[in-house]
C-alpha cells in the first residue's frame, strides 16, 4: 500500500481498521465455498482434458463478490476438437516460431509472452498500473479513495478467476499440448538425458504425503514426481550428492492436496 503511511498514527489507525475488516472478510470467506473438497468426478471423452489433478477444480462453485454468478460470462460451447477450426488453430500453435534464443524480429512477441508468465504478469500487473495512476492523480493523499481502488482491483481479480474456472470446468476441454503431443519447446533435446523415469500418480501422491508428514513441505504433484525419481536414483548409489528441482508448490492445487493429505488420516 502506498497511501496513508506518512505518520505512525496513520499506521496504527490503519492496522486497527484492517483487523476489523479482516474479521468480516474471514467470516464471509467461510461461506463462499472455497473450502469445498473435490469429489473426484470428471467426464471422459476424446475432447476432454486428461489428467488426475485438476487445479482449483472447486473454484467454479465459489461465491463471487461482484458477479451475479460464476456463469455470468460463461463462454459458448467450444467446437469439437477434431473440427477444421481446432485443427487449424492447433497447427498454428505447433508451427509458431519459438526457437531460443530467437531473433530480433521474434523478440517483440517473445518478451511479451515471458512477461505475462512472470509473477507480475500473472498476479500483480493491475496494481503496478494502479500505483502509477494513484500517484499521478494524487490519490496517495486520499487513503480511503486509494484503498477503494485497491479493493476493487482485488475483488475484480477474484471474480475473474472464478469465472475462468467456471468456463474451464463446465466443458473440461482438452488442452493444446494434449491435443497435439508434438507441441514441445524447441529447446528440448530428448537425447541429453541419460535416462527417463516414469512416475505414477499414486507414487507422486505417496511422496506428497511423506514430504508433508516428515518434512512439513507442501509439494505439487510435479515436484513430488521429481522427488520420487531422485529417490529411485539414490537407492542405486553407494555414495554421492543428488540435486533435484521442485518446479512448483501446492498453492495452485489446494483441493487436490487437501484430498491427498486427508487420505493419510483414514
Amino acid at each position: 500500500m502506498l497511501a496513508g503511511v506518512q505518520y505512525p498514527s496513520d499506521y496504527y489507525a490503519g492496522l486497527t481498521l484492517g483487523r476489523k475488516i479482516a474479521e468480516q472478510v474471514i467470516a464471509k470467506a467461510k461461506l463462499d465455498g472455497s473450502d469445498a473438497v473435490w469429489d473426484g468426478n470428471m467426464p471422459s471423452g476424446p475432447c476432454i482434458w486428461r489428467g488426475m489433478n485438476p487445479g482449483n477444480v472447486t473454484a467454479a462453485n465459489w461465491r463471487p463478490l461482484l458477479l451475479t454468478s460464476p456463469s455470468q460470462f460463461r463462454p459458448a460451447t467450444p467446437p469439437p476438437c477434431d473440427s477444421a477450426q481446432v485443427v487449424a488453430e492447433t497447427a498454428e500453435v505447433r508451427n509458431f516460431p519459438r526457437a531460443a534464443p530467437g531473433t530480433p524480429a521474434s523478440f517483440v512477441f517473445r518478451y511479451k509472452a515471458f512477461y505475462w508468465q512472470s509473477p507480475e504478469g500473472l498476479q500483480t500487473w493491475p496494481y503496478v498500473f494502479a500505483n502509477k495512476w494513484i500517484f499521478e492523480d494524487k490519490l496517495d493523499q486520499n487513503p480511503p479513495r486509494a484503498a477503494r481502488a485497491y479493493a476493487l482491483l482485488a475483488a475484480s481479480f477474484f471474480d475473474a478467476f472464478i469465472a475462468s474456472q467456471d468456463g474451464k470446468f463446465t466443458y473440461w476441454y482438452i488442452r493444446p499440448h494434449q491435443l497435439e503431443t508434438a507441441i514441445v519447446p524447441r529447446i528440448y533435446d530428448p537425447t541429453l538425458a541419460d535416462a527417463n523415469y516414469e512416475v505414477s500418480t499414486e507414487e507422486a501422491h505417496e511422496i506428497i504425503r511423506a514430504a508433508n508428514k516428515h518434512e512439513g513441505l507442501l509439494l505439487s504433484p510435479s515436484s513430488a514426481a521429481n522427488l520420487a525419481g531422485t529417490i529411485r536414483i539414490a537407492e542405486k548409489l553407494d555414495e554421492g550428492i543428488l540435486v533435484t528441482v521442485l518446479p512448483d508448490n501446492a498453492d495452485k492445487y489446494p483441493e487436490i492436496i487437501q484430498k491427498i493429505l486427508q487420505h493419510d488420516h483414514h
